[in-house]
């Protein structure tokens, strides 16, 4: 460093010193005012090559120290290195913060030095510190080169020797990812041809269902039209069998109700005849015939049993009726009843009564749908299909009294 004439060393390296702590750090208000004195008493600082010393310059180059170890940080700093370096900053910062506590309890009692005072101190301490800051951060920035320059090296070759280790071991994973392909390749290609075999096997399979398909439809094809002729002719012959059973039922029905009136003719007669054999408490009446043309030539009697209220009416000469426009209804007029009023005693025709074989004679039972206490007569008309309830008395056939019991 160079001095202006007149310019002690030691108050060069107080105001070089004062600089740098400016540079890197706060000064106290006692230091500030030192360092103004300083600046005040004498001219600019220079160093060897004849560039100024002052706080732009000290700053300046301590940032460029910062910078170049901040970009000097290409791999991870050993631990014993940066545990060294940690310490000894611990040990600077312990320093500066006791100098600057010393340094505020004097600034506070006393009033800031004059320019005598300052020149006075520092002659008197002969350079106030043991070091001086320039060349302290000088060796440290030599120090810090070298160490990075040293790190620098070892982590390169490191990082050379990693690189090749791992490009090595890129080199067999990519050797047996090749393998491993190769042989999935292999494994695709059997499997591809063994599925390309099935493929084509299902296919034959679909074909051969197909045509099998084909000749089962053409099969159900015929036959169904085989089942709908034959459906067709069953269908016919049922149809047939079905008229041909009505007819037989119509013929059954029709032998059977020939058979039943026979039956009942036959049971009609024999019945009157034993009702006569056997009861002499029998009324027995002979008809009178009217003058209606319906009546002409008509005989025969009514027999009647009071007790056993059972009865039949004879005819000889009966008209036949048509069922569907007239019927013949017998009725009885009992002494106990309204005489407008007789007592409904059955509904017949001429076809279904009953006939005695012996003389031809039509036996028809009394069915009378009252009790009969007295008959007073019998009689006989033509009504409306059905029989009514109250007769008119319009067209009465043929008519029965009965005599009173003699006394």
């Amino acid at each position: 460093m160079n001095t202006a004439p007149g310019t002690s060393t030691a108050m060069a390296n107080r105001l070089a010193e004062l600089l740098a702590d400016q540079a890197t750090a706060p000064l106290t208000p006692t230091e500030l005012s030192e360092l103004d004195t300083l600046l005040h008493m004498h001219p600019q600082l220079q160093d060897s090559s004849g560039r100024p010393i002052d706080a732009e310059s000290i700053a300046a180059l301590t940032g460029s120290l910062i910078a170049g170890w901040s970009s000097a940080k290409t791999a991870a700093m050993p631990g014993d290195v940066r545990a060294r370096l940690l310490n000894r900053g611990l040990d600077v910062a312990r320093e500066n913060a006791r100098e600057a506590s010393r340094h505020r309890t004097i600034s506070i009692s006393q009033p800031p030095p004059t320019a005598n005072q300052v020149s006075d101190r520092v002659v008197r301490t002969g350079g106030s510190r043991p070091f001086s800051w320039p060349l302290l951060l000088t060796a440290a920035a030599a120090c810090a080169a070298l160490c990075t320059s040293v790190f620098m090296l070892v982590s390169s070759q490191r990082s050379q020797a990693e690189a090749v280790m791992a490009r090595q071991q890129l080199e067999t994973q990519q050797q047996e990812s090749t393998d491993r392909l190769a042989a999935a390749d292999g494994r695709i290609s059997t499997f591809s041809a063994t599925l390309e075999a099935q493929r084509q096997d299902a296919n034959a399979r679909l074909a051969l269902a197909a045509e099998q398909f084909a000749a089962l439809d053409q099969s159900n094809t015929e036959l169904s039209a085989i089942l709908q002729g034959e459906r067709s002719t069953a269908a016919k012959a049922v149809a047939q069998a079905t008229a041909d059973l009505a007819s037989a039922d119509s013929e059954i029905e029709s032998l059977q109700t020939r058979l039943a009136v026979s039956e009942r003719k036959l049971t009609a007669a024999e019945d009157r005849i034993s009702l006569l054999q056997q009861n002499p408490d029998n009324v027995q009446i002979a008809w009178t015939a009217t003058d209606i043309p319906e009546a002409k030539g008509v005989t025969g009697d009514v027999v009647w049993n009071a007790r056993l209220q059972q009865g039949y009416l004879r005819f000889k000469g009966l008209s036949a009726n048509d069922p569907g426009k007239e019927q013949y209804q017998a009725w009885i007029f009992d002494e106990g009843r309204d005489p407008k009023f007789p007592v409904d005693a059955g509904v017949f025709d001429i076809t279904l009564a009953s006939k005695d074989e012996a003389t031809g004679d039509l036996i028809i039972p009394i069915d009378p749908k009252l009790l009969i206490k007295n008959p007073a007569a019998f009689a006989v008309t033509l009504e409306t299909p059905g029989g009514v309830v109250v007769t008119d008395k319009k067209r009465v056939v043929v008519l029965a009294p009965v005599a009173p019991p003699t006394r």
